[in-house]
């Protein structure tokens, strides 16, 4: 095995911790882990896939590293390297491939490692899928393909919600849960103690303010429906291949942030990429988000009204559990933290006077 590492390692040594400028945090999030092609080869090996005939370096995140992988058979392969924090999401994207696998184009080939054998860190191996990603073909093409994806993105999601729920199907990540919303908040921010001291720093009033709010706030149960939640919902997790004048689906991918809970979620997710894409204002077109509505609705599914309780709710859970992101990934808080943490405040007073 050669040493797999981060650019730069040897003059990293000593990680800031806490929140940081913003030049640490670009200079953060844009470290990957580089794994040697003899590894890549010895990983091939090691599940019978074939040697390597050629390995190219993708874009990752801030948590995971992908690489390009072709055999000397002709077969190609996606490497999904979890470099930061725990192996729990790879596991999660493993289980829910296998579970879509009769219903959606996803990876045939889904092995996922944990033996840091060969590379220093748990990976997934998965069979590349065909076609362009949907996010190139919604920003590079014209109105007719941009509703193309937003109509593939509708089907894909009635998909995924129509699936049985059954409890080894997903981790039980009660952040999709409204009805657990206290418990989300709370285990967002208080189940780290090394981070709330951080906060505490960053902004001293956060907590009593927080706590104030809470012993405040009485919501009636809401009427969930149940499903697998994508959780990560976007055209850059899918696949497009060109059909005469249309666009079809040929592959998913991407259900780490998956778990059991309120499909609201996953539409408000969706609504919010409309509303935010950047590309020449071309996503914020309302003809978008009817298409993968009426899209969803066609395909089986019922699109619920979600009220402005909902709305709301669902945001302060998942800002309040934003910055364990980060901190899980690298004891580090985003240099936007403190407006994240008043967000929060704001929302939990909206509901305090709704």
């Amino acid at each position: 095995m050669s040493e797999g590492s981060l650019p730069n390692q040897e003059v990293c040594l000593e990680r800031p911790k806490g929140m940081v400028d913003k030049a640490t945090f670009r200079q953060l999030c844009g470290e990957d882990y580089m794994m040697s092609a003899e590894d890549a080869d010895l990983l091939l090996q090691k599940h019978g896939l074939g040697k390597l005939k050629r390995v190219e370096k993708r874009e990752g995140n801030f948590l995971n590293s992908l690489y390009d992988c072709e055999t000397d058979q002709g077969s190609s392969y996606i490497v999904k390297i979890r470099f930061r924090g725990g192996h729990e999401t790879l596991e999660a994207d493993q289980r829910v491939t296998s579970a879509l696998r009769e219903v959606l184009p996803v990876a045939p080939i889904c092995f996922l490692d944990l033996d840091c054998d060969i590379l220093s860190h748990a990976c997934l191996v998965l069979s590349k899928l065909p076609g362009e990603l949907a996010e190139t073909v919604f920003e590079g093409e014209g109105h007719t393909a941009r509703i193309a994806a937003s109509r593939r993105m509708g089907e894909i999601m009635a998909v995924i919600h129509s699936l049985p729920v059954t409890c080894d199907l997903a981790p039980g990540r009660n952040l999709f849960r409204l009805n657990w919303w206290k418990e989300s908040i709370t285990r967002g921010l208080y189940d780290r103690p090394d981070m709330r001291s951080e906060i505490d720093k960053i902004h001293p009033s956060f907590y009593g303010r927080l706590e104030e709010s809470l012993s405040r706030i009485s919501l009636p149960s809401f009427d969930e429906q149940l499903c697998l939640v994508w959780g990560d919902p976007k055209f850059h997790n899918f696949l497009l291949r060109r059909d005469k004048d249309d666009h079809l689906t040929s592959g998913v991918f991407d259900f780490e942030s998956s778990g059991i809970g309120n499909w609201v979620f996953d539409f408000l997710y969706v609504e919010g990429n409309f509303r935010r894409g950047q590309a020449d204002g071309i996503y914020r077109d309302p003809e978008y988000v009817e298409a993968f509505y009426g899209a969803y609705t066609d395909a089986g599914g019922v699109v619920p009204e979600i009220s402005e309780q909902e709305r709301v709710l669902r945001d302060v859970v998942l800002k309040a559990n934003g910055g364990g992101w980060w901190w899980d990934g690298a004891k580090i808080l985003p240099p936007r933290i403190g407006s994240v943490l008043d967000d929060v405040l704001r929302g939990l007073e909206e509901l305090v006077n709704g």
